[in-house]
C-alpha cells in the first residue's frame, strides 16, 4: 500500500476542517456552551424576577452571578444561528416563522420562562395548566431574558429583552422558531417571572481535554505510526 505526499496533505487539511466544524451546543445542566463561539451561557431561569440592575449588582467576587456578564444582540443572534441555523430579525414582527426542529431543545437547555411564570402564578407548569382544561397538546414555549443593550433616546435607563418563542403547527406537526434579541423594551428596575437575564462568560475549560492543537499533533502520530507498520509488513 502506497500512500503519496497529496494523500497525507488531504489529511491534514481533512484535520483542520473538522476541527473548525465541529462547534456544537452542549447543555451542561444550569448552563449550555456554544462551541462555536467560545461561550457559555447561563439558564435564562436562574435570573427570572430580577432587574437589570438587581442581576448587574451580582457580578461581583462574591456575587450570585460572580463571572457572568450581560450578552449582547450579536452574541444572542450568534447563539440562536448556531443553534437552529435561524437567523433572528431585530423586531419579531418582521421576521417570517421558520421551521427548525432543535428550537425546541434549545428553549430547553436556556429555560423557558413561560414554565417559571405559570409555576409562579399558577403553581404548574404551562403544559400542565393547559392539561387541567383538556388541552392535551402544547404549542407554545419561550425563554425571554435582557440583554446589554440600551434603547436610545432613554438615556440609558431602558434595555432590550431577547426572544426564543417556539410553536407546533397543528396540522403538520411542524415545529417553528422566532426570535428576537430587541423583543420589547425593559426599565432598568421592571422585573416579572417571564423575564430572565441572558449571562455569558468565555467558556471554562473541562479538565482532561486535549487541546485542538494537541488533537491534530496525536492525530498525525497515529497516522505516522501506521505508515511505519504497513512499511515494516511490506518490507518483511
Amino acid at each position: 500500500m502506497r500512500i503519496t505526499a497529496s494523500q497525507i496533505q488531504a489529511l491534514v487539511v481533512g484535520l483542520f476542517v473538522g476541527q473548525a466544524a465541529c462547534g456544537a451546543i452542549v447543555d451542561h445542566g444550569n448552563y449550555l456552551t456554544d462551541e462555536a463561539s467560545g461561550l457559555d451561557w447561563l439558564d435564562v431561569t436562574a435570573s427570572v424576577n430580577m432587574s437589570f440592575n438587581q442581576v448587574n449588582a451580582e457580578f461581583g467576587v462574591a456575587g450570585l452571578f460572580s463571572g457572568w456578564r450581560y450578552a449582547n444582540a450579536s452574541q444572542f443572534n450568534a447563539l440562536i444561528s448556531h443553534s437552529t441555523g435561524v437567523t433572528p430579525s431585530a423586531n419579531l414582527a418582521d421576521q417570517t416563522p421558520i421551521p427548525s426542529p432543535s428550537a425546541s431543545t434549545l428553549i430547553d437547555q436556556l429555560g423557558s420562562t413561560l414554565d417559571t411564570y405559570y409555576l409562579h402564578y399558577h403553581g404548574m407548569t404551562y403544559a400542565a395548566y393547559l392539561s387541567s382544561f383538556g388541552t392535551i397538546n402544547v404549542f407554545e414555549k419561550y425563554a425571554s431574558g435582557l440583554l446589554s443593550d440600551e434603547v436610545t433616546g432613554t438615556a440609558g435607563d431602558d434595555v432590550y429583552s431577547a426572544l426564543v418563542f417556539r410553536y407546533i403547527n397543528q396540522n403538520n406537526g411542524d415545529i417553528y422558531i422566532l426570535s428576537s434579541p430587541h423583543d420589547t423594551v425593559k426599565s432598568l428596575d421592571a422585573h416579572d417571572y417571564d423575564v430572565g437575564s441572558y449571562l455569558v462568560r468565555e467558556t471554562v475549560p473541562v479538565a482532561n481535554i486535549p487541546e485542538p492543537g494537541s488533537l491534530l499533533l496525536c492525530s498525525l502520530g497515529l497516522f505516522g505510526m501506521g505508515l511505519t507498520r504497513q512499511k515494516t509488513k511490506y518490507s518483511q
